[in-house]
This record gives C-alpha cells, structure tokens and sequence, in this order.
C-alpha cells in the first residue's frame, strides 16, 4: 500500500471510494448503533454517495444503510485503494442547485 494509505480523515469528506474506519471515539453515544449496523473499528465499509444532501450512503457487507453528516463528520477513516472520490469545497452543506433555487423556482412558475 502506498503512503496514501496512512492518510487519514472523516468520513463526511468522502464523495466515493472504499475506506476503513479507524476510529469511532470521537460518536461515544452512537456506538452501540453503530456497531448493531455493522459499523465498528477496522471494518470496510463502501461510500455510494457523499454527503451533498446531508446523508451518506453506505454499503456494510450487503446491506445499504443511510448515515447522517453530522456523525460522519466524527467518524475518522482511512482510504483501502487508490480509487477514493472527495467531496469538493462547498459541497458538505448544500446540494448544487445550479441556475435557481428551490424558491426563486417556485417563484418563478407561481408568478409570486
């Protein structure tokens, strides 16, 4: 594995890609959750989507599971292979909305 192995960061910063998870300390209260799902120290887990919307998508063995932003954003991972996406700058919090947005739409059609 190259160095890029060693790097380690939170799993809300993952767009794509299969990671690692090293280090659950940082959700105490959530860990007896998250280890029912089969989210524990050293398991692999796939990231379908990232967190544009404010939920990961998560793939644990063969079951789909959804994953709030706040609780990934304490869940620190590092990369399996090479084959990683992350999330671009402003993109953690709002999903694109490109030209308009949701109320200027509404607007828009309405005629308010």
């Amino acid at each position: 594995m190259s160095s890029k192995g060693s790097e380690r960061f939170f799993l809300n910063n993952v767009r794509w890609g299969r990671c690692r998870i090293v280090d659950l300390s940082g959700c105490e209260t959530q860990k007896s959750k998250l280890r029912s799902i089969g989210l524990i120290e050293s398991a692999v887990v796939e990231v379908m989507r990232g967190s544009a919307e404010g939920m990961l998508i998560l793939l644990i063995g063969e079951s789909r599971m959804g994953l709030s932003n706040s609780l990934a954003s304490r869940i620190v991972v590092e990369p399996v292979d090479e084959r990683i996406r992350f999330v671009d700058g402003g993109e953690e919090n709002n999903a694109v909305k490109g030209r308009f947005g949701r109320r200027r739409r509404y607007r828009y059609r309405t005629g308010w």
